[in-house]
């Protein structure tokens, strides 16, 4: 959890810390990602974290055109914790940017 005075970088390389993930896709994060700040473009998008399938009735809605939202994760990701998406309707896409 980011302290007082405390700035986030980019986490691994500057090249793969910000991707654009469409429906059914997993994205391991890098090692030393302690957050993520996720935006949905067209469609609502639905997020886990735990290795289970998302839906509509499980995980976390991001809100397509909604303010991005900063998820701090608490642990560092090391190369076992899985982003998986899926969207609400067809052509949906979302924005990942890992921060260490």
């Amino acid at each position: 959890m980011p302290r007082a005075g405390y700035t986030h970088v980019l986490a691994g390389d500057v090249a793969d810390a910000q991707q654009q993930l469409a429906t059914g896709a997993t994205l391991t994060l890098e090692p030393t990602c302690t957050a993520v700040i996720l935006g949905a473009r067209t469609q609502n998008m639905f997020v886990t974290f735990d290795d289970s399938a998302p839906s509509a009735s499980n995980g976390l809605v991001i809100v397509a055109g909604a303010q991005p939202v900063y998820i701090p994760l608490g642990y560092f990701a090391h190369a076992s914790h899985n982003l998986k998406v899926v969207e609400s309707a067809a052509t949906g896409a979302l924005d990942v940017l890992q921060l260490a």
